[in-house]
C-alpha cells in the first residue's frame, strides 16, 4: 500500500518538471534578445515564494506534534494562492514576455497540486515525499530564478 502511495506521490513532483526545465533554459538561454529585462520585482517574487512554497511543506509534513488540519491548510493556502495572483497580475500588467508568465503558472500549479494533495489525502505529508517534493521544487525554482537572473540589464555584483 505505502508503495502505492509512495507512487502515486511521484507523479506530483514530476508534475510539469519537464516544461517547466524546457521553457527556462530555452528562452532564458536561447532567446535573450526576446525577452524582457530583468526585473527586480520579478526575482523578488520568484525568491519569496520558493521560500513560501517550502514553508507550506515543512508546516504540513508528519511529525509527532502535529495534526491534520485543513481549516489551517486551507488558510495558508488561500495566502499563497493570492500572491502566486499577485505575481501573475504583476507581470501581465506590466507586459512581461511569455517565459516568465509561464514560469510563474507552473510554479502556480505545483503549488495547487501539492494543496490538493493534503486535501485528497486527508493527511500531512510523509517525511519522505516531504524531502523528494521540496528536492524538486528547490530545483524548479531555482530554475526560475536562474532564467530572470540570465535577463538583460540583470545587475552585477
Amino acid at each position: 500500500m505505502k508503495s502505492k502511495q509512495l507512487a502515486d506521490d511521484k507523479k506530483i513532483l514530476s508534475f510539469n518538471y519537464a516544461r517547466l526545465i524546457v521553457t527556462i533554459l530555452f528562452f532564458s538561454y536561447g532567446c535573450g534578445l526576446f525577452l524582457s529585462p530583468y526585473s527586480v520585482v520579478s526575482y523578488t517574487n520568484f525568491t519569496n515564494q520558493k521560500a513560501f512554497h517550502l514553508k507550506f511543506i515543512d508546516d504540513f509534513t508528519n511529525a509527532p506534534d502535529k495534526i491534520y488540519n485543513q481549516n489551517k491548510i486551507d488558510e495558508m493556502y488561500n495566502f499563497g494562492d493570492l500572491r502566486f495572483r499577485e505575481a501573475l497580475e504583476y507581470e501581465k500588467q506590466r507586459g512581461s514576455d511569455e517565459t516568465r508568465i509561464n514560469a510563474i503558472e507552473i510554479l502556480y500549479e505545483q503549488f495547487k497540486a501539492d494543496y490538493k494533495h493534503l486535501i485528497n489525502t486527508q493527511k500531512l505529508y510523509s517525511n519522505a515525499f516531504a524531502e523528494e517534493l521540496k528536492g524538486e521544487l528547490e530545483i524548479n525554482y531555482n530554475l526560475a530564478i536562474k532564467g530572470e537572473l540570465s535577463r538583460r540589464n540583470t545587475p552585477t555584483n
